[in-house]
């Protein structure tokens, strides 16, 4: 499962957080194929009982930028 966990952080340290954004397709393309491959990792994890591991990776891989605040109220 390890193995996992290393796959996906370097698909998140390596991911173009804003691919959505450029003028180029092939840089857009290459992203959505990049995200749907993050996607599937951690689904694969969150199967495997490891989630929350995946989950703590993406939110420290995940840009401020794209972050929100949860209203805890």
């Amino acid at each position: 499962m390890k193995d996992k966990l290393k796959i996906l952080e370097n698909l998140l340290k390596n991911h173009d957080w804003f691919h959505q954004y450029s003028d180029d397709f092939g840089v857009y393309e290459s992203g959505q194929e990049e995200w749907y491959k993050i996607n599937a990792t951690m689904k694969a994890l969150e199967n495997d009982g490891f989630g929350k591991e995946a989950d703590e990776l993406y939110k420290k891989y995940l840009p401020e930028a794209l972050k929100y605040e949860e209203d805890n109220d």
